[in-house]
């Protein structure tokens, strides 16, 4: 048994319970894969945001297209499974 809340606890139960799993251990290595590239990818995000608004303070700009941009996102989540 863990120090895990009864919440956490019972999801996990039930995530085990649906056969995806074979066990705990491959449940929370997943969960912890996917939390890692969560954190992963809000920094990559930042950093990303941070550099436009540095590039926008000093005038190095480009018009946007928003409609274009929306597309690009849609293509890129799609590619990766999520859906839009």
């Amino acid at each position: 048994m863990s120090d895990l809340s009864s919440e956490i606890e019972q999801y996990i139960q039930a995530e085990l319970a649906t056969g995806a799993y074979q066990d705990r251990d491959e449940l929370i290595e997943k969960a912890l894969r996917l939390w890692k590239r969560h954190q992963e990818d809000r920094a990559f995000i930042t950093r990303e945001v941070n550099k436009g608004i540095e590039q926008a303070q000093r005038g190095e700009h480009d018009d946007l297209d928003m409609d274009a941009i929306v597309e690009e996102v849609k293509a890129q989540l799609d590619a990766e499974g999520f859906t839009t």
